[in-house]
This record gives C-alpha cells, structure tokens and sequence, in this order.
C-alpha cells in the first residue's frame, strides 16, 4: 500500500482522465464519490448529491466524471472490489475530502477500499492505492510524485 501526492508540473491534477491514465486500470470497481465539487456537472442527479456521495459502476464513473474531462475541485473518488455490497461499505463513516491527508495517521479513509483519490482545493491530489501493478504503473508515468507513506 501506499500514499502518495501529485502536484505541479503546469497540469491541474484534478480531473480523473489523467488520474486513471497513470493508474491503468485492468478490472472493475464499484466507485463511491463523496464530498466533491466540481466546476460543472454532467447531469442534474450528480449536481443534487454534491454534498453527499453517489455509487457509480465503472462505466457510470467514465461516463459522468473520466470521459468529461471533468475537474475535480474538491472530491473524494473510492474504488471497491464489485464484490462488497453496499450495505457494508455504508456501515462505515462516508469519507470526505476537506482532510489533512498529510497526516502520517491518515492512510486509507475506508478499510474495504482497493483505490482512494482525494482531490483538495483543484491544484492536487492524494492517492491511495493497494494494487502493486497500479502504484508501479502510476509512478512510471509521472515524475512529481511524492510518496508520502508506505505499508
């Protein structure tokens, strides 16, 4: 596991086409996305729940938020294994994206996530990520990324 911040290099690193370029993704999750404000909204459904969460399929997520080119001002975006009913995942606190994610206590925000994104103030973003081949695929692709904990 580890925990790791993006930042600077001339490209806003809030919007999730770049975030997942850099991740390559090679199966499906069921996506939570909470706490999040975007500059605009690809449907009116995704503009009520901002201050709550929504759960997406992976080609809901693409659909409404990655192939949108979306930014993400504030966000958290959460990936988890399509196995994990919903119910379980909401027995925990929703987690939320105005954190100190630099806090060396503060690794994954939800114990059953696989992916975390928390993207603050639309400069940056955190990324949490379990899956060897992710963090090695993400790493290779960007060279201002700044581990900031590992498991």
């Amino acid at each position: 596991m580890i925990k790791m911040i993006v930042e600077g290099g001339g490209y806003i690193y809030t919007h999730l086409d770049m975030i997942f370029e850099g991740i390559e993704l090679d199966q499906e999750y069921n996506w939570l996305v909470c706490d999040y404000e975007c500059p605009y909204y690809a449907n009116e459904y995704l503009y009520n729940r901002m201050n709550d969460y929504v759960f997406l399929t992976n080609d809901e997520l693409f659909n409404y938020f990655v192939n949108n080119d979306t930014q993400f001002i504030w966000g958290t975006v959460i990936a988890f294994d399509k196995d994990i009913d919903i119910a379980d995942i909401l027995s925990y606190e929703i987690p939320i994206s105005h954190i100190d994610m630099e806090n060396k206590n503060i690794f994954f925000q939800h114990p059953l996530s696989e992916i975390e994104i928390v993207a603050q103030d639309s400069s940056f973003f955190y990324l949490m990520l379990k899956n060897e081949k992710y963090i090695n695929n993400f790493i290779s692709k960007f060279d201002n990324v700044i581990i900031l904990a590992e498991d």
